[in-house]
């Protein structure tokens, strides 16, 4: 009797033991599936309800029940939204001087964010945060191994008019010195086997080449062998008086528009910058408002919409700017509500 309760004491124990050591596998295996499952803001999986309950699906996400990455990711951007409500501020700011020890940031609340029909909001919080944290890799390699970049294109469009991303826009653009480009895909190339992958296109051939970075688990951009979202990387050469991309020369340009470089704003991001971008437009970027010509999730063509800046200020933020003889400043604004000031030198 007395022996038979020893061994069911000893099995109950067992039990125990094994119950435990089940725990910590199971916990030890979502806590990997947080850093390397799939960090996708995919909209399959909400895509059968409308864009503003997806939202409130996503803000109401149950820590308890978010077990994948999709929901473990979106779950901080609802806790960050959360915390936004209690951080309203009207900051005034001053742009810093590059700095090649640090990256450099900037308060930003995901409370700003709407949308109109007018000209719909493209990225998700989600994929808008993914994108900001893929600058910071960038950002990363480029300061610790001495190259020069900045971004360009639709995302220095987007800092010059939006202090951000363009709301209606689906991709990011940076670019990096002809003499940088080697140093950096070597540093790209040790990263493929971890978190960040990367994708050259064009030819060497023709000297026209760029490169896609990405997340190695977001999904698939149109079923392509890069993945949304990313950034394009384009390399730029200068001489003493032009600056131009590689393989057109015949589109340089002046080199004071882009010297000293600056930091600029983008999100929560400082980044350098060239110095006078609104010179850098063949148009008024405040005048017309228009969305891509190309999706870049799907990477097929798209429509082209266009609006008046102007009538969609109320939904979103645009810059208001005033030049100084010696020092310029720029208003953050949506429907007349002060979001920050900057001061530049």
């Amino acid at each position: 009797m007395f022996l038979n309760q020893y061994y069911i004491r000893r099995y109950k124990h067992l039990k125990t033991i094994i119950a435990l050591i089940g725990a910590v596998v199971i916990v030890s295996f979502l806590n990997t599936n947080f850093y390397t499952k799939q960090l996708s803001c995919d909209r399959a999986s909400i895509e059968t309800v409308s864009p503003d309950v997806a939202y409130e699906l996503i803000n109401e996400e149950d820590e308890s029940v978010a077990l994948d990455a999709y929901s473990l990711w979106c779950l901080h951007m609802a806790h960050r939204f959360d915390s936004d409500r209690q951080l309203y501020r009207t900051p005034v700011l001053h742009a810093p001087s590059v700095d090649p020890t640090r990256l450099q940031r900037l308060p930003y609340y995901y409370t700003h964010w709407k949308s109109t029909p007018l000209l719909s909001r493209r990225l998700t919080k989600c994929e808008h945060s993914i994108l900001m944290r893929l600058f910071m890799v960038a950002d990363r390699i480029c300061r610790k191994n001495k190259i020069e970049y900045m971004i360009s294109d639709g995302t220095l469009l987007g800092s010059l008019r939006h202090h951000d991303i363009t709301p209606w826009d689906t991709d990011a653009d940076m670019m990096i010195a002809d003499e940088g480009k080697d140093r950096f895909l070597d540093q790209v190339n040790q990263m493929n086997e971890t978190i960040v992958l990367h994708r050259v296109l064009g030819s060497r051939h023709y000297k026209k080449e760029y490169y896609k970075i990405f997340f190695r688990s977001t999904p698939s951009a149109g079923g392509y062998s890069w993945n949304f979202p990313f950034i394009d990387i384009y390399v730029y050469l200068k001489n003493e008086t032009h600056v131009w991309s590689m393989g057109y020369p015949e589109y340089g340009q002046d080199i004071k528009y882009y010297y000293p470089i600056v930091m600029r704003p983008l999100g929560e991001l400082w980044l350098p910058a060239p110095r006078q971008p609104q010179k850098l437009f063949e148009f008024d970027p405040f005048d017309e408002c228009k969305t891509h010509w190309w999706n870049h999730r799907n990477e097929t063509g798209d429509y082209v919409n266009s609006q008046k800046c102007a009538d969609l200020k109320d939904f979103y933020p645009f810059v208001e700017r005033n030049n100084q003889s010696n020092s310029t400043t720029e208003v953050l604004k949506i429907n007349n509500t002060i979001i920050h000031t900057i001061s530049y030198d």
